[in-house]
Formats: C-alpha cells, sequence, structure tokens
C-alpha cells in the first residue's frame, strides 16, 4: 500500500486515461481500440516521476507532507529507489511499441523528468513548466498511434494538451504556495517564495482564466456538441472560478491544497466533456 502511496497511482491511472483521451480525439474512425502499449508507458512514465521527485524532496516533504511514504518511513530511500528503477526499465521496454513520434515523446519526458528532479529546483518557474509540458505530453503520446500529423492536427489531441499546460501550470503555482515553509526550509527558489503569493495567486487566476476562454472558444468552434458545454460550464468552470475566489480571499496552505486536489477532479471532469461532446 506504502508504495501505491509513493508512485502516487491515482496519477498514475489519470495519465494513462489521458493518453486514450489523445487518442480518442485523434481518430478519424471511432473503431480503433486504446493503444495499450501507450497507456501503460504513460502509467509507468508517470510513477518514475513521482518517485524520484519524492526522493528529490524528502527534505521539504518532512514538514510539507510527512504522511507520505518516504518521510514517514514507510518505503526507505533504498526501495523507492528501486522501484523507480524497475518503472524506468519497463518504460524503455515498452519503447518499442510505439510509434517513432511516440518513442521521441517518451524519451522527451524521461530527459524532462530527470532534469526536473536536478537543476531545475534552482530556477525559479522551470519545474512548473516542466510539469505543464508533461501534462500535456500525454494527450499528445495519445495522439501519435494515428500518425505524426495527427498530433498537431487541430482540435485533435492538440487542444486537451494546451488545456493540460495551462491547467498543470496554475495548479503548479497553487502547490508551491501549499508547500511554501517546506521549500523556504531547503532554500528552494519557488514563485510564492520570489515574488509573494498575492501575485502568485494572481498568476494561477489568469491562466484558469486563459483555460476557461479556451475550453469556450473550442465549443464555438464547432468541434463539440452541448453535452461538452454542460459538463464544462458546470464541473469545470463554474467550480473552478469560485475556488479562485475563494483562494484570493486567504491564499493559506490548506485552502491551497484543497484548491489543487479539487483541480485535479475538474481535470478528470474536462476530459470527459471532450469524449462525450466531440462532434468531428
Amino acid at each position: 500500500m506504502a508504495h501505491l502511496s509513493l508512485i502516487r497511482i491515482h496519477n498514475c491511472l489519470i495519465a494513462a486515461l489521458a493518453v486514450a483521451v489523445g487518442q480518442y480525439l485523434s481518430m478519424t474512425s471511432q473503431s480503433h481500440h486504446p493503444n495499450i502499449a501507450a497507456m501503460a508507458v504513460a502509467f509507468f512514465v508517470c510513477g518514475f516521476g513521482n518517485v524520484i521527485n519524492d526522493l528529490s524532496d524528502i527534505a521539504a516533504d518532512r514538514i510539507n507532507h510527512p504522511r507520505r511514504a518516504l518521510p514517514s518511513g514507510r518505503v526507505s530511500p533504498a526501495q523507492a529507489k528501486t522501484t523507480a528503477a524497475m518503472f524506468l526499465i519497463i518504460s524503455l521496454a515498452l519503447l518499442f511499441g510505439l510509434t517513432l513520434s511516440g518513442k521521441i515523446i517518451l524519451i522527451m519526458a524521461v530527459v524532462l523528468l530527470v532534469l526536473y528532479n536536478a537543476g531545475l529546483a534552482r530556477v525559479v518557474l522551470a519545474r512548473n513548466l516542466a510539469v505543464a509540458v508533461l501534462g500535456g505530453m500525454v494527450f499528445l503520446l495519445g495522439g501519435t498511434p494515428t500518425g505524426a500529423a495527427a498530433v498537431l492536427t487541430l482540435p485533435g489531441p492538440l487542444v486537451p494538451a494546451v488545456l493540460a499546460f495551462i491547467t498543470h501550470l496554475a495548479r503548479e503555482l497553487i502547490k508551491d504556495m501549499a508547500d511554501l515553509d517546506g521549500d523556504r526550509s531547503i532554500g528552494r527558489r519557488t514563485a510564492p517564495i520570489v515574488f509573494g503569493s498575492r501575485i502568485t495567486v494572481m498568476a494561477s487566476g489568469i491562466l484558469i482564466m486563459a483555460a476557461i476562454t479556451l475550453s469556450l472558444v473550442i465549443f464555438f468552434m464547432g468541434w463539440f456538441e452541448s453535452m461538452y458545454l454542460y459538463v464544462v460550464l458546470a464541473l469545470v468552470i463554474i467550480p473552478a472560478g469560485a475556488q479562485m475566489i475563494w483562494l484570493a480571499f486567504e491564499p493559506g496552505p490548506d485552502r491551497c491544497r484543497t484548491v489543487a486536489s479539487f483541480m485535479r477532479l475538474e481535470m478528470l471532469a474536462g476530459m470527459v466533456a471532450l469524449v462525450i461532446g466531440r462532434n468531428y
């Protein structure tokens, strides 16, 4: 159970689901079966990234997240390293089941994850941008089985990839505010430490507004049916707007953690809306 917590199995499952959504949105025919290899790659790469992230964040997590598997002692660093190596090996083995463009995305993701947990920690916003890019990559990976051209053909997987990038970036800024004390204790330079919480909240709010605007634009472009709009309004736009207003009044750690948790659910709702509302 501790190892499931270590790899953040829910995040891994969401990554695999995002690949399936990206593939569905890129298909010219809805009869195609999901690409299991690509979904598995996303699952194991995500797990690898979560483990090495926790290994690099042990000191900060003793303050920010003391109940996590590593700082609580339920999993030792040696066990975590073994898990990370196993997940990386499986990911690279699955590489042979991907198209050329899929292989390129996988290698880029692994390199970015390694950099994320190395030098990027010392650069303001670099870690946030890395996570946002990775969040968008999974949708693009889903488009690779239908050909490289499908990856960048609108709307296809590119639309959810851009939405994921913007939303993940906003969520990472909010998570940084929740982790302010621990990050400050180890000398990490995050956005709220460098620019202050108020500016960081404002930046995340602007990003959320950008995501909301784009989610409406793609509906009015005629790519999605009314059901998409109903789901997005009820389960994404209205809740996200209310949360950002709530957070603006008091951007404390507890509120930031709550908003970050709800944002994950809103991302799931957004994926459901894209699938059930597709009109092309």
